[in-house]
């Protein structure tokens, strides 16, 4: 008999549900969950291994204090100076004075005789001495005065013994003595080295006879004749023909010799360290013409009488300096945007400069015209730096210009403001970091340019057409020439590279 509350249908229902509980469970038991489950759960971590406490060493009491770097902790050096240290023993020191403080000098502010010009030793004061009496007065002295022309500038040559290190570094300027008796050749570089290269075939004879007349001079003070020679043989043999003068410290800006009736007096030179200088070979001095302490001369160039110079700064200003006065000079504010980088009097009128500047611009200013605020009197623009600007030497008042865009232009006036390009020339002019910047230059005629090739060449280009004439290129020389100068009376052209070599091409 069925239990009260219940039915037939209860029961049914309740048989079927424990059925289906039943094939659910032998259905998980045929998957084997349980068994997965246990695969895929991490593993439990095992327990870690006590860590035992470190033995401790015993302390030993130091002997005395421990050193400790002053210059780590930035403190200055008190004098101290060891004495004696023994090991296991007391170190003992003593104290040093210290001395007083120096400020440094960007430049001697004040005349140097020759004696006081650093690098220059006392048998290099007797040679220039002897040049001095040497040097003529004026161009073409003793020759007449060469043609340059494209045919003789494609057949010179270079000989091994015409290459001389001449510069420490990198050669920036380059100045020939204008006279034809002697060939002497100046040079700068960008440590603030300025040489004298004494390159005339004649070199060792006029060595010779100079030694000689000292030699006559010992003798009749009464020192001994063979000594005297004995003294000549070993100077002889220990000059070179170079002599260097160090009385600038910064990068050389500006060279050239002006003054005195061959315009060749005295080597005029400006630096980086704001001074520029006359040096005098006959008086044995350099003297000091202007100095500036915020100024740094980044160009300079003089009047052939060695009156007037116009220097450029990094700044872009214009000073005028009276070389006669020895003064400070008048400066003209902003004349370029950017760094000049050269000054050139125009030779057929020296009333007239130009200048180039790393903000791209070629001008053309009067210098009766300066003022606070100068403005040119004719301007053109490259597409990239212009590295440097030059007149011609013929007085036909054209411009030779180098920029960095890869170009060489030639510039003539036209109307009143205009300087128009008539000759734009394709050149690489790329030179990078390691390389001096190219600057082109004329030939003494004024019909050829010449400007350094990256292939260790000299680009000999005809200036009326454009069109590259020859490359002078040598096996002894090993380098690119940057900066080129061709003599103004001779047949000879100096080619300088970033090492400081120069090499004569005649």
């Amino acid at each position: 008999m069925p239990a009260m509350g219940t039915s037939d249908g209860d029961n049914e229902y309740e048989r079927q549900r424990q059925e289906r509980v039943k094939r659910n469970r032998e259905r998980l038991s045929a998957l084997e969950i349980p068994v997965l489950a246990a695969r895929v759960a991490p593993k439990p971590a095992r327990p870690r291994p006590a860590v035992r406490p470190a033995k401790r060493r015993p302390t030993v009491e130091s002997a005395g204090p421990k050193r400790r770097s002053a210059r780590v902790a930035k403190l200055e050096a008190d004098g101290n100076q060891i004495e004696s240290e023994e090991r296991g023993r007391i170190v003992t020191s003593i104290m040093l004075p210290k001395p007083d403080p120096v400020p440094a000098e960007r430049h001697p502010k004040r005349d140097l005789a020759m004696q006081e010009i650093d690098g220059l030793a006392a048998t290099d004061a007797a040679y220039i001495s002897a040049w001095s009496s040497r040097l003529g007065t004026g161009p073409g002295v003793g020759m007449e005065k060469p043609e340059p022309s494209l045919p003789w500038l494609a057949s010179l040559q270079l000989d091994a013994v015409d290459v001389a290190k001449v510069t420490r570094s990198a050669t920036t300027h380059l100045a020939f003595h204008p006279t034809s008796e002697t060939l002497l050749l100046a040079a700068g570089d960008k440590e603030g080295n300025l040489s004298l290269w004494y390159c005339a075939e004649a070199a060792q004879a006029l060595d010779r006879a100079s030694s000689r007349g000292d030699a006559g001079s010992s003798e009749g003070e009464g020192g001994s004749s063979e000594a005297a020679t004995s003294g000549t043989a070993e100077s002889e043999a220990e000059f070179d023909g170079l002599v260097s003068l160090g009385y600038h410290r910064q990068y050389i800006s500006g060279l050239r010799w002006a003054g005195g009736p061959g315009h060749g007096a005295g080597l005029f030179s400006a630096s980086y360290d704001g001074s520029l200088r006359r040096f005098d070979p006959g008086a044995g001095a350099a003297i000091l013409l202007t100095s500036s302490e915020d100024l740094g001369f980044s160009a300079m160039d003089i009047t052939l009488d060695g009156r007037t110079a116009v220097l450029g700064t990094n700044r872009g200003d214009l000073l005028v300096v009276d070389c006669r006065a020895k003064g400070p000079g008048v400066l003209s504010e902003d004349g370029h945007a950017k760094k000049i980088n050269t000054v050139h009097f125009d030779p057929g009128d020296e009333h007239v400069f130009a200048t180039s500047s790393t903000d791209t611009c070629v001008r053309v200013w009067d210098v009766r015209r300066l003022g606070p605020t100068p403005k040119p009197i004719a301007e053109g623009a490259h597409r990239s730096s212009c590295q440097a600007a030059h007149f011609a030497p013929d007085g036909s008042h054209r411009l030779v210009s180098t920029s960095f865009d890869n170009t060489v232009g030639v510039w003539e006036r036209r109307g009143k403001k205009e300087l128009a390009c008539t000759l734009s020339i394709r050149h690489d002019n790329d030179t990078g970091r390691w390389v001096t910047p190219f600057r082109a230059v004329w030939s003494p005629s004024g019909d050829a340019i010449l400007v350094g090739n990256m292939r260790r060449a000299v680009d000999i280009i005809d200036a009326s057409t454009g069109q590259l004439s020859t490359q002078l290129r040598s096996e002894d020389m090993t380098a690119i020439p940057s900066r080129n100068l061709v003599h103004p009376s001779v047949e000879v052209l100096a080619a300088a590279t970033s090492s400081g070599r120069i090499h004569l091409y005649r």
